[in-house]
């Protein structure tokens, strides 16, 4: 990623309160110590409110969800906050999920922020909302080793651009059980670029002659196609910069 490079030339800087960087060590121990802050803010706040229903007598019929909209780098690859990079940290979201019938366990399967929609009204016992992408994940909540998606897509569309593409970033990732591919919608020498990141093997890189798609909606079927060129037999196999 060239702009991963680019910002860990400049270490220590920060063009804005939104973009990326990566952090001195006296920058990194401040914002940990911010992070620990907020946690345990949250952490004490969520206990008034659990302590406020169980009075109530409404704590057994209380759904609580823990999530955010996206994750952070937060050190890893030397960088801080989030943004052109789907790396694990960034779009490995917080979800939390507790309430009557749910097991107590923690689960490897996928999920997408699109399945608290569907989950909360299936939990509810209410109709699903027609044309929703997002799935139920009450199998799950119930079984730790159920899954119902054996992907998850992801799209980020900035109004400008972040990786100096000459275009407002347009990203677009595909995570499945074997790895993740990432590719970017720019100029030339970005939107030709491919790379693949396979867990607990070396990184697969290569260039794909096929420009993307102009609409989104055919974005996740190029994504796979090039997941399976990247990944076919006799792909070579190196070890790309960051």
């Amino acid at each position: 990623m060239p702009h991963l490079r680019q910002w860990s030339r400049k270490r220590g800087e920060q063009p804005s309160k939104m973009m990326p960087f990566a952090a001195t060590e006296e920058q990194f121990r401040e914002a940990l110590a911010k992070q620990y802050g907020a946690i345990t803010f949250i952490d004490d706040v969520v206990g008034r409110i659990v302590a406020e229903l169980e009075e109530r007598g409404e704590l057994e019929n209380t759904v609580f969800v823990i999530t955010s909209d996206h994750g952070d780098m937060f050190g890893d690859q030397g960088v801080m906050l989030k943004m052109a990079m789907h790396y694990e940290g960034p779009i490995r979201v917080p979800y939390v999920l507790s309430g009557p019938g749910c097991a107590s366990a923690r689960s490897d399967a996928f999920a997408s922020t699109l399945d608290i929609g569907p989950t909360l009204l299936d939990l509810a016992g209410a109709d699903p909302m027609p044309g929703v992408h997002g799935r139920s994940q009450v199998a799950v909540l119930t079984d730790a080793e159920a899954s119902v998606r054996d992907e998850v897509y992801i799209e980020e569309d900035e109004m400008f651009d972040a990786i100096g593409a000459g275009v407002p970033l347009r990203m677009r990732t595909l995570v499945t059980d074997s790895g993740r591919i990432s590719v970017y919608e720019g100029a030339s020498s970005v939107s030709s670029s491919c790379t693949t990141l396979i867990p607990g093997r070396p990184t697969t890189g290569g260039r794909t002659r096929t420009p993307p798609p102009t609409r989104a909606s055919s974005w996740c079927g190029w994504c796979r196609r090039r997941w399976r060129t990247a990944t076919s037999a006799g792909s070579r196999v190196r070890w790309p910069d960051p």
